[in-house]
């Protein structure tokens, strides 16, 4: 090997050792940038998502008609005097459910959420309660749904003779 060999490998080497640390420390630098990024859109998105349920659930408070004046003027919401249903699978678990259907009776798209209550014969004591929704109902749509399916068998047991009241509806935009 001649003498110009060594000295071109000695200067050489260095400078693939300054080139590659460059590269490891940019690598590490940029792994820490999209790291950090991709942790601040996370929380980012996690805030406006809260923030957006929030709004929605106090709009819809807020800005949602009387109970008396939806049902008399943008919902009928209609349960059958039978329409609590109790039963067991092949597995012996209850299965409960009061089917509950709605039709938007207004010229507009709303969302609805409505609290049902189960009282006695005599409406003096509550047996239980259970809120129900329907999202984006279109004008003049009809849907049916059920609620009060998560009882004990001693709820289930007294909601056979219960009657079902609406207590209280919530209109919203959707």
């Amino acid at each position: 090997m001649s003498e110009s060999d060594s000295s071109q490998n000695q200067i050489s080497t260095p400078v693939r050792t300054k080139s590659r640390k460059g590269w490891i420390i940019s690598t590490i630098v940029l792994a820490v940038l999209f790291i950090g990024t991709t942790i601040s859109t996370i929380v980012l998105a996690f805030a406006l998502a809260r923030s957006n349920e929030s709004i929605t659930y106090e709009a819809m408070i807020e800005n949602s008609k009387s109970t008396e004046e939806i049902l008399a003027n943008d919902l009928d919401v209609i349960i059958e005097e039978d329409a609590f249903t109790v039963s067991t699978d092949e597995d012996g678990r209850l299965i409960t459910g009061l089917a509950v259907e709605v039709k938007n009776k207004s010229n507009q798209r709303h969302s609805y959420n409505i609290h049902i209550e189960a009282t006695s014969e005599d409406g003096s004591e509550r047996i239980a309660e259970d809120y129900i929704a329907f999202e984006k109902l279109a004008a003049g749509q009809s849907q049916e749904d059920v609620t009060f399916n998560s009882l004990t068998p001693e709820q289930a047991e007294r909601l056979k003779s219960a009657k079902f009241n609406v207590v209280d509806v919530y209109e919203y935009d959707s």
